[in-house]
């Protein structure tokens, strides 16, 4: 077989950076979505988007005039009720004087005692309908409950706020914009390699050529799951990265706004100074045998041979099926049957050619070309980078190894196969 024309890298001592890749939004930290508990409509509205509030400022004002009035009726029934229990109580005094000198009965004086009950009943449920209409009145006229910045405003004046308890109607909202994070969709396979913390580099497609730094501050614990039940469904986990603040400017970049498409780059690894092979250098194979494996293998083959060959002179015609039976049948217990070993991760490492030392046969048939031959070499690799996976065993600092073409690491060469080198190609430099 001809040598196959490669390409060659010395193994050097670098650094390997495992990350994951997931795409975001930006969105505020610290967010305020601004909603009435009351429904009115909307007389005033005193901010725009993009205006900075301070805690207290006042942003929007209802319609006041059914609120008043309800404030009104409450004031009117608590002086009611604070006149009824007036006259209950009078009449209780009375009535327990009466008692005392026995010129009422018992009964009367019970009643008495369950009348002035009722009346302080009335009173505190006045009280209570009362502070209700003043509160519902005090929540029309709406304030920043923090400071921050309006980066939202879905109302107009006129328009209808639709006030409820357990549904918000969301007027506007308010965002702290100094701090910033990112939320992305990590895969499930990915997740599992990421903790708190993590450095992250953030790309926006909004603002170019420019990398901000991050850590990753929260990682989801329940799943989110599309296309459940169809060959479709994924499975992804949501991960929070907060913004690093720049310490000269103390504060976020004013160019990053909510909503802005991200990319984070989430580093779960670093290695530094470790040996390293290119990814396209490696490849999967069948271990190679050992020594002793490969001189039984001989041996058997060998018996095998001459049994075949003594088999064959003493076997009737038309008896090959029955000949493989026995065969088959006669298989010692402790012997095994043969199966394919597993592939392992190896890569090709050139070694000196020794087979045509002395102006032999290599020079003669291959001309002036310097040839060598490479060793299939078993590697446990570690954690890997887009361009690169550590190597933890197989390979040392200084090694050559077969880094090209695809054709020939994946499929040409094999442990001793001759090689020749081929000088790697340069953007820009002709061919030769």
């Amino acid at each position: 077989m001809p040598p196959v024309a490669v390409q060659v890298e010395k193994v050097r001592p670098r650094t390997v950076e495992q990350t994951v890749t997931a795409a975001g939004k930006i969105q505020p930290v610290f967010e305020t979505e601004i909603s009435s508990t009351v429904g009115a409509q909307i007389m005033a509205i005193y901010v725009e988007e993009g205006y900075e509030v301070q805690p207290g400022d006042t942003l929007v004002i209802l319609d006041r005039r059914r609120y008043e009035a309800a404030r009104e009726r409450a004031q009117s029934a608590l002086r009611s009720a604070r006149a009824g229990l007036k006259k209950v109580t009078a009449e209780q005094g009375r009535g327990r004087q009466l008692y005392e000198k026995n010129l009422i009965s018992l009964q009367e004086m019970e009643a008495l005692e369950a009348s002035y009950e009722e009346a302080l009943s009335r009173r505190e449920q006045a009280e209570a309908t009362l502070e209700q209409a003043r509160d519902d009145l005090d929540k029309t006229v709406l304030v920043a409950p923090e400071g921050g910045v309006v980066t939202k405003l879905r109302k107009e004046v006129g328009e209808m706020a639709l006030g409820s308890t357990f549904q918000a109607d969301v007027l506007l909202v308010i965002s702290d914009l100094s701090m910033m994070e990112v939320v992305v969709e990590v895969d499930e396979t990915d997740v599992v390699d990421i903790e708190l913390f993590d450095p992250v580099k953030i790309e926006l497609d909004a603002i170019q050529d420019t990398v901000f730094e991050g850590r990753v501050s929260r990682i989801a614990h329940s799943a989110l799951v599309t296309g459940q039940g169809t060959q479709e469904q994924v499975t992804n986990f949501e991960v929070i990265v907060t913004l690093d603040i720049n310490p000269q400017a103390r504060r976020i970049d004013p160019r990053i706004r909510p909503g802005m498409s991200a990319t984070a780059t989430i580093t779960t690894a670093l290695h530094t100074s470790v040996v390293v092979a290119p990814i396209q250098a490696l490849t999967a194979r069948a271990p190679k045998r050992k020594e002793s494996e490969e001189l039984a293998a001989g041996e058997s083959a060998g018996e095998s041979r001459e049994g075949n060959q003594s088999g064959a002179r003493g076997m009737p015609r038309g008896g090959g099926a029955g000949m493989a039976a026995r065969t088959t049948s006669e298989r010692g217990e402790g012997e095994e049957e043969f199966t394919r070993p597993e592939p392992v991760e190896v890569v090709f490492v050139v070694v000196a050619d020794t087979t045509g030392s002395g102006g032999g046969f290599l020079r003669k048939l291959f001309g002036s070309k310097t040839t060598e031959k490479v060793e299939q070499r078993e590697v446990k690799i570690g954690i890997s980078s887009d361009t690169h996976y550590e190597i933890l065993s197989g390979l040392e600092e200084g090694d050559e190894i077969v880094v090209g073409n695809y054709r020939a690491v994946s499929k040409d060469l094999q442990d001793g196969s001759l090689i020749i080198r081929k000088e790697r190609r340069t953007p820009g430099r002709p061919q030769r």
